[in-house]
């Protein structure tokens, strides 16, 4: 199981980057910016690593 708030804490702490999310209230809507944010962190580790 993938937890994007893990990648959260691990992006942040080690490398410094962050994203910038909107607060939600809605559950599609959190879920979709969730999946926003892994490819967010994702994209970033094809690039720099």
């Amino acid at each position: 199981m993938l937890d994007v708030s893990s990648f959260k804490v691990l992006m942040q702490g080690k490398y410094g980057v962050k994203f910038e999310k909107k607060e939600i209230h809605r559950a599609s809507e959190d879920i979709q910016a969730s999946i926003a944010e892994l490819q967010y962190y994702l994209q970033w580790f094809s690039e720099n690593l």
